[in-house]
């Protein structure tokens, strides 16, 4: 059974950025730094999810919809996101293809 890559290079650069904003954005307002904490805070939960335990599914989806909040930039790593759950949709389909 072929694994997926658990974090692909779309999510690293999406956080790279994520984080790069909110400290731009921090820098001329403290509150809107608290604010944007939280959406990055999500990415970063996410990311760990992904990297540390098998619940690929969990930690694509909370890195996904943590990084809503960063639109349009978030993009690149919503679509990183979205290929690993289409990765795992694939193989649970071949799963099903190969015991038919």
């Amino acid at each position: 059974m072929l694994i997926p890559e658990k974090i692909n290079s779309q999510m690293y650069i999406g956080f790279a950025v994520h984080v790069a904003i909110t400290l731009l954005a921090g820098i001329d307002d403290e509150i809107l730094l608290f604010v944007m904490l939280v959406p990055l805070l999500g990415n970063l939960v996410g990311l760990s999810i992904l990297k540390f335990t098998d619940n690929i599914k969990r930690g694509a989806k909370i890195f996904m919809i943590s990084s809503f909040f960063f639109v349009p930039i978030g993009l690149i790593a919503i679509i990183g996101a979205r290929k690993i759950l289409d990765q795992l949709k694939e193989q649970e389909f071949l799963k099903t293809k190969q015991n038919d």
